[in-house]
């Protein structure tokens, strides 16, 4: 990660600041979408999965079905990634059922792509002993 981007993410951790300077659920559901993705880029998967689930309950919050899936989607992907196959399906079928809701062709599109990766994703056991 460049300096530049540690120092970003600095500032959008200092405590309270996104909250107490833009107290709006969207400011903060966009926040939490940028700080994990910056996340994503250290590695630091937890915390961008932590992240994500921020940015699906603010914008669930406001009523925007459409960013809270796409926010879901995301955090599908990246249990994918993480091997949290269960969760990733978990997200994946509620973003499914807003796109179907909403008709949305690209968010059915992007349903369809992270079932076949779902499919292919090697089963791990979160948590477990």
């Amino acid at each position: 990660m460049a300096l530049d981007d540690r120092l970003v993410l600095g500032e959008i951790d200092a405590k309270g600041l996104v909250v107490q300077r833009w107290p709006m659920a969207s400011i903060q559901a966009l926040t939490a979408e940028a700080k994990a993705e910056l996340f994503m880029q250290e590695e630091r998967l937890a915390e961008a999965a932590r992240e994500l689930q921020i940015a699906c309950s603010r914008w669930n919050e406001i009523g925007s079905p459409i960013n809270a899936a796409d926010a879901r989607l995301s955090l599908a992907a990246l249990l994918i990634r993480i091997g949290d196959r269960s969760g990733a399906e978990l997200e994946l079928g509620t973003a499914l059922a807003v796109a179907k809701k909403v008709d949305s062709s690209r968010l059915k599109r992007c349903c369809d792509e992270l079932r076949g990766l779902i499919a292919g994703a090697p089963a791990v056991a979160m948590g477990g002993a």
